[in-house]
């Protein structure tokens, strides 16, 4: 991916009339969005969202997770995150991601070429992966006659948490998979998606039919009435969305 996209907003727009604290935090995350060292009015598309992570009893100590953190704590590059963390929903793509348990370390292949508008899986001669993944070089392809393999469904939110410290991607899979779907399907019912909060926290479930135990996200809907969005976050989730759709587009 190369070459530059225009953005959604000026970011003065947003900045009007805001506290010091506050314009500066928009223009922090602004600079790591565009890049400065573009022409001004442009956006560099090398830009990432810092990921964030659930910490699990099996999460192990090598993968980035602060030394403080436990089981149920969401943490990202930055440290922890306070929780219940209030955000609102930016941005949501599906994708798939291929792990086999006990001999990836890491995801071996994943692809965002994914299709779950016209996802069928009664009908497994329909490819609803896109090429990408129908002509996977592994034996084991996202569906094999019907029945899923080890690839996973996976539902990626890009959130803005109204704290400002960043701008982050969940990506709920395996057993939250139907949670991120909630949540985006809340979100959409809402026009424009960003003009609710939502609050991201956690809570430990037992695994059927063993003693173990793992981390479930736990995801909220706030009225809106009671806890409104103000306006310039408004605004700046409509110059992320419109960024980053722009950039997954090129």
């Amino acid at each position: 991916m190369t070459g530059v996209q225009t953005c959604a907003l000026p970011i003065s727009d947003v900045l009007k009339g805001l506290d010091n604290d506050v314009a500066d935090a928009y223009r922090g995350l602004h600079a790591k969005i565009t890049n400065q060292g573009v022409t001004f009015g442009e956006c560099a598309t090398a830009w990432r969202p810092a990921r964030i992570k659930l910490v699990h009893p099996t999460t192990s100590d090598d993968s980035g997770k602060p030394e403080d953190a436990r089981t149920g704590d969401f943490f990202y590059a930055g440290g922890l995150i306070k929780r219940p963390m209030r955000f609102v929903v930016a941005y949501a793509y599906p994708s798939r991601v291929r792990f086999v348990a006990d001999v990836d370390r890491r995801p071996s292949c994943s692809s965002e070429n994914v299709d779950l508008v016209n996802y069928n899986a009664k009908d497994a001669s329909v490819s609803v992966y896109g090429d990408a993944c129908s002509s996977c070089p592994h034996d084991d392809q996202p569906f094999r006659h019907g029945q899923p393999t080890s690839c996973n469904n996976v539902m990626n939110v890009l959130m803005i948490p109204e704290s400002l410290e960043d701008i982050f991607t969940f990506s709920f899979s395996k057993s939250s998979w139907s949670i991120g779907r909630q949540l985006v399907d809340q979100a959409m019912a809402n026009r424009p998606p960003w003009g609710k909060f939502f609050s991201l926290d956690s809570k430990e479930e037992k695994r059927q039919g063993g003693t173990g135990k793992y981390a479930l996200p736990v995801i909220h809907g706030l009225d809106a009435g009671d806890n409104p969005v103000p306006d310039h976050l408004k605004d700046f989730a409509e110059f992320v969305y419109t960024h980053f759709s722009a950039f997954r587009k090129e």
